[in-house]
């Protein structure tokens, strides 16, 4: 992408689902990407891709391992412990790198994406509806420079590609 727009200037900012919403209705971000569904009339929004979610972690643990509330991956965690009746003991994260970093460490399980898994985390498939998630891209819908159309639309035109080429 940056060789595709050398001209344009990138930022590439971690925020959770609500965060990057914000950014946008602000106009503090241009493009955002999030996983969480969230209700607004002030963006943009497309489905960029699908995601698998999958059970990963130590399958003995007691310890479940949960993001911050307003995170994604925090929603989904939610549903699946109240669709199966669990109440384990929890641990909370407020990022990926530090949960996966306890996956890989034997400590605890969560329910993550597929995609972040590395080979030395112990992981099942999630056996029930939620065992998707849609991947959403949004920009504000205020008039923005070609460039950044342009950019919205090579994301979205090539995200199967991105995704293919970042995988393990």
């Amino acid at each position: 992408m940056i060789k595709k727009f050398p001209l344009i200037d990138f930022s590439i900012q971690m925020m959770n689902s609500k965060e990057v919403v914000s950014s946008i209705e602000n106009r503090e971000a241009t493009i955002g990407i999030y996983e969480k569904p969230i209700a607004t009339n002030f963006m943009q929004e497309k489905i960029l891709l699908k995601d698998e979610l999958v059970l990963a972690g130590n399958p003995n643990s007691t310890f479940w391992i949960l993001r911050e509330k307003d995170s994604g991956i925090r929603f989904f965690n939610d549903i699946y412990l109240k669709e199966h009746h669990l109440k384990p003991k929890f641990i909370y994260v407020n990022n990926n790198e530090i949960l996966l970093k306890l996956l890989e460490n034997n400590v605890g399980q969560s329910v993550i994406s597929k995609l972040s898994i590395s080979s030395s985390i112990c992981w099942k498939p999630v056996d029930d509806y939620s065992k998707y998630r849609n991947i959403f891209i949004t920009k504000n819908n205020g008039d923005f420079s070609k460039e950044i159309t342009d950019v919205y639309n090579w994301i979205i035109k090539n995200s199967q590609v991105i995704i293919a080429n970042t995988s393990c």
